[in-house]
């Protein structure tokens, strides 16, 4: 018997060295693919970040793009492209705003209903509306059509909970349109994004840039990643393909787009812009601390990483109760051919005119009607807007790189060096 025991023991410990020899074995071989791995760049920080957002962002993301947005003939001189509803805490019933353009010498003749789950009836809201009107130089000319920004407001005093559509009625020939609602639901401070980009990719500020290329577009989400921005709502009419979208998926960027064709010919980007300004601030209300509208070659330089510092949010949230809007330093670069990373354009031109600011927004429901800027201080974060420029131009060009504090330039270094590791 004892015999038989010696004979278990040996044929155990012989399955106990063979399997400790397998692991030394594998192990070794997963230390080797780690030393490639990190060979070619792929334990960097931008690389983590992007590894990290592919595998979690489906868990608490934010869905900007539903409804989903779509422009709607309310009749001839009218159409509409989103509707949001809005409570107060304090009293009963909200209001619905629908963000619509119309032609200049158009009357304003609807009436509004709206649609409650669970309720048997259309509920009749009151309509009113609000006019955003163009100053003299933004006014087209030349037998271009003169559209106006218009908000729709159609309010209840009564709680019914919160509508799924709006039925907008045009009073003159009783055709009605309905709409669905994007309704905001109060999260809590910790639950928002620090700061929500919204993206134009559709005014005619693309015509001042080369062909934008799929590798162009990669680089202005990456870049934002970098720096510490995760959300992303992109106004778009044909630019973000689906093999686009794959590329940014695959490095755990989340966008939600929107098409966007406009109904009317824009001849120029400042009367395009307030209207996704409204629908980035309704959109963002209640979802996010910080947003702000940017084309696809406006790139923000923060002194330090968003999520690692705090100083930019504590520059926006230092100010005086009544400002919503902060105005970024802007810098026309001039870009040269051949440069992949647009950071390594390194001359300006101080004497570019620029159309409109940039702005980063305190979300709130007072922005839209805040008119008030407020400079913020260029040593806390800076925007650079590459453009091609012309020949007149580059005689008085300026080296960016002398602007900057050296913590700063040292940052925007930073990001180009993550930025080679991945374009």
């Amino acid at each position: 018997m004892r015999k038989y025991q010696q004979l278990v023991l040996v044929v155990i410990s012989i399955i106990s060295v063979t399997v400790l020899l397998m692991y030394r074995n594998e192990n070794s071989k997963l230390k080797y693919i780690l030393e490639v791995v990190n060979f070619f760049g792929r334990t960097d920080a931008a690389t983590l970040v992007r590894i990290e957002n592919s595998t979690t962002f489906t868990h608490f993301t934010t869905d900007f793009a539903s409804p989903l947005p779509l422009w709607t003939r309310l009749g001839n001189e009218f159409h509409a492209y989103s509707a949001f509803w809005s409570k107060s805490n304090f009293v009963a019933g909200g209001e619905v705003v629908t963000l619509v353009v119309g032609l200049r010498q158009a009357i304003v003749n609807f009436r509004c209903q709206l649609q409650f789950p669970g309720h048997p009836t259309l509920v009749m809201g009151k309509f009113e509306f609000t006019r955003q009107e163009q100053s003299s130089n933004e006014i087209t000319e030349g037998g271009v059509e003169e559209f106006v920004l218009y908000r729709f407001l159609c309010k209840t005093t009564r709680d019914f909970g919160t509508p799924d559509n709006i039925v907008i009625i045009n009073s003159t020939s009783n055709a009605q349109h309905i709409l669905p609602i994007r309704s905001s639901k109060n999260t809590t401070l910790t639950q928002r994004p620090s700061m929500v980009a919204c993206v134009d990719m559709v005014t005619p500020s693309l015509s001042k840039i080369d062909q934008v290329s799929d590798s162009d577009i990669l680089q202005y989400f990456i870049h934002h990643q970098i720096i510490g921005i995760d959300e992303f709502i992109v106004y778009d009419q044909y630019h973000i393909t689906g093999h686009i979208r794959e590329l940014l998926y695959r490095h755990g960027i989340k966008i939600s787009i929107l098409p966007y064709n406009f109904p009317f010919a824009l001849t120029s980007n400042t009367q395009n812009r307030p209207f996704l300004e409204m629908d980035c601030i309704l959109r963002t209300n209640n979802y996010a601390k910080y947003a702000l509208l940017a084309s696809i070659n406006e790139y923000l330089y923060p002194t330090t990483s968003l999520k690692k510092s705090k100083s930019l949010f504590k520059a926006l949230a230092s100010s005086i109760e009544d400002i919503y809007r902060f105005e970024v330093t802007t810098k026309t670069v001039c870009t040269e051919e051949n440069v992949k990373i647009l950071a390594e354009n390194h001359n300006y031109d101080p004497h570019a005119k620029t159309t409109y600011p940039f702005v980063i927004y305190h979300v709130d429901s007072r922005t839209v009607d805040s008119g008030k800027l407020l400079d913020l201080d260029p040593h806390v974060a800076i925007v650079h807007r590459y453009e091609r420029c012309s020949n007149k131009a580059s005689r008085n060009l300026i080296d960016w790189r002398t602007t900057l504090k050296s913590e700063h330039y040292s940052y925007v270094m930073k990001i180009t060096e993550e930025l080679h590791k991945v374009l």
